[in-house]
């Protein structure tokens, strides 16, 4: 072997090496994201209720008072489960397509579809039956004069308001660019966000009058938001996010970051004026968080 082939197979092994440091520094890097613990933030913390819950999504408490959830998975794998008071987990309803909105509703749920042209599903213990279709239907709230509010998770999507009495429906906005997260107040202020990297949340007001109509931008910042919680405090965001999700609640005033560090966040759901739930989607975890004082 020359002296010039000796110098080329000696770079050639070097660069075998950095490859396979390169690799080995990149799988630590990976491993750390992915198994870094949540942080809380200071009078906050959390702790795992059931963690082999896979695509855990939506979450609710029915009429009867049983803890509700959805796996997210697609074509027709999806479900409605029941936490009991064990935190074991029961099928009710099997066959759905992404379910990703879970609202209670008369004497049951109601169960939106992430696909195209899905129905809406009913379940109530006494059986499930569908209600009516909409095209990646992402969102799900109720307005105070008892209407349905869908919001479409696609380009050019709409956020679409649905009598259930009288099976109408009108379109309240279009043009929306992959609506994610939908909650309403009780004087007719919906909140929605898009789904992308600084994204805003907006408001539009429903019903009547002056005030009504609009998409108004709030505040931006966010990053790849979820789900959108309304309390008469304030409302609960998510960032839905692979290794570095938020918990958010912004009190009308400021934004607060309650948890960092999580894995796909999903729904939230209070529990009591100190604790609340939070689907982990991409840990398959249900979390408890409880605080010290109000946020």
């Amino acid at each position: 072997m020359t002296a010039k082939e000796l110098l080329a197979a000696r770079a050639f092994r070097w660069c075998l090496l950095a490859t396979g440091l390169l690799a080995v520094l990149a799988m630590a890097v990976l491993g750390y994201l992915r198994w870094r613990p949540v942080a809380a933030a200071p009078g906050w913390q959390y702790a795992v209720l059931v963690d082999d819950v896979e695509m855990i999504d939506s979450l609710a408490v029915s009429p009867a008072g049983e803890l509700l959830g959805t796996t997210q998975h697609n074509h027709g794998k999806g479900e409605l489960v029941r936490f009991d008071r064990n935190w074991q987990v029961t099928t009710l309803l099997s066959g759905l397509s992404k379910p990703a909105g879970l609202l209670p509703w008369r004497d049951g749920v109601l169960i939106a579809q992430e696909e195209q042209n899905m129905w809406v599903m009913y379940w109530a213990p006494s059986g499930a039956r569908p209600l009516f279709r909409s095209d990646y239907a992402e969102g799900i709230t109720k307005l105070s004069n008892g209407n349905i509010v869908i919001l479409a998770d696609r380009k050019n999507g709409e956020l679409t308001e649905f009598n259930p009495d009288t099976g109408s429906s009108r379109i309240l906005l279009s043009g929306l660019d992959k609506g994610e997260g939908l909650c309403a107040m009780p004087d007719g202020r919906i909140y929605f966000t898009e789904k992308q990297r600084n994204s805003s949340l907006y408001q539009y007001q429903a019903g009547e009058g002056p005030r009504a109509g609009g998409k108004l931008a709030l505040f931006g910042g966010l990053q790849s938001p979820g789900f959108l919680l309304c309390t008469s405090q304030g409302i609960w965001i998510t960032e839905d996010r692979t290794n570095d999700g938020r918990l958010l609640f912004w009190d009308f005033a400021r934004l607060q970051v309650i948890a960092e560090h999580l894995h796909a966040p999903q729904s939230v759901l209070i529990r009591s004026d100190h604790e609340l739930l939070l689907a982990e989607q991409g840990r398959s975890r249900l979390l408890l968080f409880s605080r010290n004082s109000k946020p």
